[in-house]
């Protein structure tokens, strides 16, 4: 037996939220179609994906098959075809993804102007109100979906109630009641869809993501004391040589210092943050560093970036 609770909120009006700044795509299927819908001038990506996206600062990877690594969030399309959709539907659990999968999936029906449903599952009626504070939370970001919760003790039957033009937006593989359902071995939700497929994976946002060019924020250690004091901008500054992160300096420092002396002497060693580390490590640096550029190096020592915020 299949149940239904519906839950709608009115779409209320609201600016349109901007497309990814920096989206990249690979050869295939409808990559490239997809990448235009959610990304502003996207980039076509080929060899090292990892690399590609680092280098370039992705945001977000539209690809024909997940990466084995985690570096961006990923989408992968399956028979995607923008003119064959009149709606969407975003099915949810209590996966890594499913947030992930309601932005894109809000993104998606609101570049198509086509409406959008968030949908869940929940295996008994003691668990209704679970479903209801799921869809809840989830949605709260958004303005224009409404949600559904379906009692049913296989939430592959989800797939039952879409219709051939309805694009359906889920999670990878995640570890919930309806994540094991939807992509256990031979049971891919994916593959009961009467229409066309967005299967999305999230990842940590990374300091390569956030990171500014770190010129006019770092000094090289043969600069005098009195012209690094004209430069910096912040009460500290990375000093580097040959793009080699050597350390900071701080400008309470210098303002002490013989106006003729360098930088060199000053320098102060510094646990610099990796650019494909998690986001989450900056607040611990910025305590113990203060206002300035956290410098971002890569796994040779070269500064790569500073983070301002």
């Amino acid at each position: 037996m299949v149940s239904t609770h519906e839950t709608s909120d009115s779409p209320r009006s609201h600016p349109d939220e901007g497309r990814h700044e920096r989206v990249a795509w690979t050869k295939g299927g409808s990559n490239l179609e997809v990448a235009e819908i959610l990304g502003t001038a996207p980039l076509r990506i080929t060899g090292d994906l990892d690399t590609a996206c680092v280098d370039n600062r992705i945001e977000l990877l539209v690809t024909k098959r997940f990466p084995r690594s985690e570096v961006v969030p990923a989408v992968v399309p399956v028979g995607f075809d923008a003119d064959a959709i009149v709606s969407v539907a975003i099915a949810v659990g209590d996966g890594p993804h499913s947030p992930m999968a309601v932005s894109i999936g809000e993104a998606i029906a609101r570049r198509l102007d086509v409406p959008g449903t968030v949908i869940t599952a929940y295996a008994a009626s003691d668990d209704y109100e679970d479903a209801r504070y799921r869809l809840q939370r989830l949605t709260a970001p958004t303005t224009r979906l409404e949600t559904t919760a379906i009692q049913t003790p296989d939430p592959r039957t989800i797939t039952e109630h879409l219709s051939k033009d309805t694009l359906l937006v889920h999670g990878a593989a995640g570890g919930s009641f309806i994540d094991r359902h939807f992509t256990g071995t031979g049971n891919r939700l994916t593959s009961r869809a009467r229409g066309c497929v967005l299967v999305v994976k999230d990842a940590p946002r990374r300091c390569f993501q956030i990171a500014v060019d770190p010129t006019g924020h770092a000094v090289a250690p043969e600069l005098l004391v009195s012209d690094a004091l004209h430069v910096m901008a912040y009460p500290f500054a990375p000093v580097v040589r040959a793009h080699r992160l050597l350390g900071i300096v701080r400008a309470h420092t210098l303002v002490h210092a013989d106006a003729g002396a360098t930088v060199a002497s000053f320098v102060e060693p510094v646990d610099a943050l990796e650019r494909c580390e998690a986001i989450d490590g900056i607040s611990t640096v910025r305590e113990r560093l203060g206002d300035g550029p956290i410098p971002i190096i890569d796994d040779r020592g070269n500064l790569t970036g500073v983070i301002l915020d």
